[in-house]
């Protein structure tokens, strides 16, 4: 599966874990949340959710200004195409993927097909030619 690193040799306060910060990144991706505070509160609230994340306390989860900056770095070495790409070689090695496209494009066309003269002039002798024999 796709890696993300965990550097911890840094001089310093201890950095939360990255791996957790990724599945946060992937959790606010799968639950379509467009801000930060969304997927904040969200986390706060649900105990099941942070604790997939990886954290069992609300007082565990990152503070809002740390996030982006690790969503930045996330984007930068794009981890959700390398998990995406992991997860497909994994899931899908030996099998044929088959697709089926169709094209809705709208195009200028004729309802009924143009008749030639020769074809018009043959329908109108047979339309004459049948109001003959009814009468």
């Amino acid at each position: 599966m796709g890696r993300v690193a965990c550097w911890t040799g840094w001089v310093g306060r201890p950095g939360k874990d990255r791996r957790a910060i990724a599945r946060v990144f992937v959790a606010k991706a799968v639950y379509n949340m467009s801000t930060m505070r969304q997927l904040l509160e969200r986390l706060s609230a649900y105990a099941a959710l942070r604790r997939i994340r990886g954290w069992e306390s609300p007082r565990e989860i990152p503070h809002e200004s740390k996030l982006p900056r690790a969503f930045t770095d996330f984007a930068g070495t794009q981890p959700p195409r390398q998990l995406n790409e992991s997860l497909i070689e994994e899931t899908l090695k030996d099998r044929l993927i088959g697709q089926v496209s169709r094209d809705s494009t709208e195009l200028e066309a004729r309802e009924k097909p143009r008749r030639d003269a020769a074809r018009k002039t043959e329908l109108q002798a047979e339309v004459r030619r049948r109001n003959r024999l009814r009468t």
